[in-house]
């Protein structure tokens, strides 16, 4: 196992089998951290996000 060669896959591995939609889920809004407008303003945010391409 090669961690500098394989850094990149697993994160793309957690996005592809929902982890992080589960983390927000289940950390920030079940335990009332955030709301789901809050999330929605967050999303909506990141929607309208202009990228730079150099």
């Amino acid at each position: 196992m090669d961690p500098i060669q394989f850094a990149v896959v697993d994160p793309m591995h957690c996005l592809f089998l929902g982890v992080a939609k589960w983390i927000i889920k289940s950390i920030f809004v079940n335990q009332k951290k955030l709301t789901m407008k809050q999330l929605r303003v967050a999303q909506n945010r990141m929607d309208n996000m202009k990228i730079l391409y150099i």
